[in-house]
């Protein structure tokens, strides 16, 4: 939930998060944004957090990350003898094949974002406000990579439109 609602670049960006930015603590539950550092383009933006994921994260935080206090990172290994280690790009890597594999459906951090920005699209999202919550320099490369409507969207946008042009 976390990647697809935040539109994370992968895992590079949820690797980049920590309590350091000072945004990362129940102070960000006021500002529902978290900034990240994008490992592409060696810049930082902010994403927006759901205010139902930040009681998510808060939750998470209070009561369910090992206490370490050796790092900053928000995700960190939960248990075992690498606890409190920062969860690394392997890991994540695993912890998604393990599920893709128990579920039976393609999934990745990338599938992820791809429903995510498709859904945004579909919902009635103008692809630049789409771009700039994916953190790409320019709107083509959302478009061609990202937005996947089938013949189905086009057709009931094209319905809606037509409606409109009624009314």
């Amino acid at each position: 939930m976390f990647l697809r609602c935040c539109f994370l670049n992968l895992v590079s960006e949820l690797e980049s998060m920590t309590f350091s930015s000072g945004a990362m603590s129940r102070k960000y539950l006021k500002d529902k944004s978290q900034r990240v550092l994008s490992t592409k383009s060696r810049s930082e933006r902010f994403i927006d957090i759901p205010s139902g994921l930040c009681k998510l994260i808060d939750d998470y935080l209070l009561f369910h990350r090992p206490n370490c206090s050796d790092t900053n990172h928000l995700f960190v290994v939960g248990k075992g003898k690498n606890t409190g280690i920062p969860l690394s790009y392997d890991t994540v890597y695993k912890m998604f094949k393990y599920y893709e594999k128990k579920a039976g459906i393609k999934l990745s951090p990338h599938v992820l974002r791809h429903t995510h920005a498709t859904s945004l699209i579909k919902a009635g999202w103008d692809a630049s406000f789409v771009q700039k919550r994916l953190g790409h320099s320019q709107v083509q490369t959302t478009i061609n990579t990202y937005i996947h409507l089938s013949d189905e969207d086009i057709k009931g946008a094209y319905e809606k439109y037509e409606q409109r042009k009624r009314d």
